[in-house]
């Protein structure tokens, strides 16, 4: 069978993120002629481009990861229209092919997007290593495949959800089928180490579609795969894509050790909990080259931190705060949210002392600080919060970036702190966030 996997087009205003979850799912076709595109990687006229590539290589099935739906940083990023003008034009020229659906943007709004879009044969939810080759050789009967959404005329069913993949028994993604040198930019390739996360952030998706527990790879293979990008590619710049790297906190370090024990000059970046972090830690992680620290505390009291669903205080982020500043070569990135429920005065009045000590004990460490409200997603409690509060309804439209928001103006507040902060010079970034990497499942 002929299949073509397809990323969405994200718009040429983001940075380009190679596809792992496409590249996951090639790995697993091995006895079909599969081909994979990428529109984000010379984005001009992408339509056009599809458009040719459809009529060239005429495939028996499309799959198209909608990795995102938007850039859940910016209220105006949504990508969506153009995953739909895909959709249309692929039915256009090639009604008889089956397109099929999926990726984490897809998982979280799966019903809305089957009904809107009947363009869609069949959407897979979650995870697709398994799913999307069953399918393959089921498309008569889609039914039996378990984490299919199914269209059958106007109506759409699921056929239930499967058990999570055990990550580490997957071949490594089969990256060689897109032209990886267009990514080897600044740590634009991304490695994961684990799926799954225990956290429960209020505005967090992650866990309906991934689930709360941790299936990791060994830290073997992380390196083994990260040893075989540098010698097959000549790329020795990473990021792990994972919500957090430090937890459970020995897998995190088993790798650094693991690079270290290797003698591998590599540099990577990654996302961290304050909170399961000590100074030896972070010694050992930039000794294994470490090159950003992202913390995402979120909260700047212990009641935001609390209702924000944290699990951790802002004695450990001043912790984080003291070890960046003594180790040398350390450089960190702090997020925070400007506008939460119940206590937003009071965490206001917490980033306004916590930002300038932040910025005057690591001073020049500082990568950027990144300011953002929270989208509200369904499937969250953040979701049900702003019900209860009355800021939507169930009929509201969540696939239009639907952002939580105070009356308390809490961004204007922190700009104009921001902008009165005596720290000369000061660089503040507005963050385009790898997101839509720590996100990306499959197709």
């Amino acid at each position: 069978m002929k299949v073509l996997l397809c990323q969405s087009y994200t718009g040429s205003k983001e940075p380009l993120v190679f596809p792992i979850g496409l590249a996951y799912i090639a790995s697993t076709l091995g006895k079909h002629d599969t081909m994979c595109w990428d529109p984000n990687v010379s984005p001009q006229n992408y339509i056009a481009k599809f458009t040719k590539l459809i009529e060239e290589f005429e495939p028996d099935a499309v799959g198209l990861s909608l990795r995102n739906i938007d850039n859940p940083m910016t209220p105006h990023g949504s990508y969506y229209s153009y995953s739909v003008s895909m959709m249309r034009k692929l039915k256009e020229i090639h009604p008889s092919c089956k397109l099929i659906v999926g990726g984490a943007g897809f998982s979280i709004f799966a019903e809305e997007i089957m009904r809107l879009n009947q363009e869609i044969d069949l959407g897979v939810f979650s995870e697709g290593e398994q799913t999307f080759p069953e399918l393959l050789d089921n498309l008569e009967h889609p039914e039996r495949v378990l984490g299919v959404y199914v269209r059958k005329g106007k109506n759409v069913t699921f056929t239930g959800r499967r058990a999570h993949i055990d990550f580490a028994s997957l071949p490594p993604p089969s990256r060689n089928i897109f032209d990886v040198s267009k990514y080897g930019g600044e740590a634009s390739i991304g490695i994961q180490t684990k799926r799954g996360c225990k956290f429960n952030c209020i505005y967090c998706v992650h866990r309906y579609y991934m689930g709360s527990h941790y299936r990791m790879r060994t830290p073997e293979q992380v390196v083994d795969e990260m040893e075989a990008i540098f010698h097959q590619y000549d790329i020795s710049r990473f990021y792990f894509a994972d919500p957090v790297f430090n937890f459970p906190p020995t897998h995190g370090r088993e790798i650094c050790r693991e690079i270290i024990r290797r003698r591998l000059d590599f540099s990577w970046e990654a996302s961290f909990r304050p909170d399961y972090l000590n100074k030896n830690y972070m010694l050992e992680a930039l000794n294994a080259g470490c090159t950003l620290f992202d913390f995402s505390p979120d909260g700047a009291t212990d009641n935001s931190l609390k209702i924000l669903g944290k699990n951790l205080d802002v004695n450990s982020i001043r912790k984080s705060i003291k070890w960046s500043s003594e180790i040398e070569g350390a450089k960190v990135a702090y997020e925070f949210i400007t506008d939460v429920p119940l206590y937003n005065n009071e965490h206001i009045h917490g980033l306004m002392c916590l930002v300038p000590k932040i910025l005057c004990t690591c001073r020049e460490k500082v990568r950027y600080l990144s300011f953002s409200k929270m989208r509200i997603y369904p499937n969250t409690k953040l979701y049900s919060i702003a019900l209860e509060e009355g800021k939507l309804s169930e009929t509201t439209n969540l696939l239009r970036s639907v952002h939580y928001e105070n009356k308390s103006r809490a961004r204007e507040t922190i700009i104009k702190m921001l902008r009165i902060i005596s720290y000369p010079p000061f660089v503040f970034n507005k963050l385009q966030k790898r997101l839509t990497a720590k996100r990306d499942v499959s197709v």
